[in-house]
């Protein structure tokens, strides 16, 4: 959930900006309505940097939050998941006869 939440966030900047670099019509309702929503999502990272490049401008200010909430998003979601794949336990290290190593198997021999 954390991370489709972080996906839908980064998709909202993103697609603002494939739509500024792009050159969309800036009195369309869709375009106005896009900017919006990027702005209120990456609102925190306005000017956080003074740069003169207008390209500079836009990677800082939408770029740098996607981003952001991509890793902080999928971070929290690595989290919280349960039975992580690496996350191992005491449980998991003792080996029993059911997942002893090959080689420790009755019966084995080597070739």
């Amino acid at each position: 959930m954390v991370h489709t939440i972080a996906d839908i966030a980064a998709a909202f900047v993103g697609l603002w900006i494939v739509l500024y670099l792009l050159g969309a019509d800036g009195g369309n309702l869709f375009v106005l309505y896009m900017e919006d929503m990027a702005y209120w999502i990456a609102g925190w990272s306005q000017n956080l940097f003074t740069v003169e490049n207008e390209f500079l401008v836009i990677l800082l200010n939408y770029v740098l939050p996607a981003v952001v909430y991509l890793v902080i998003g999928h971070g929290i979601a690595a989290k919280m998941r349960p039975g992580k794949v690496n996350q191992m336990d005491d449980a998991t290290m003792r080996l029993t006869p059911a997942n002893k190593a090959p080689r420790e198997a009755p019966g084995w021999q080597p070739r």
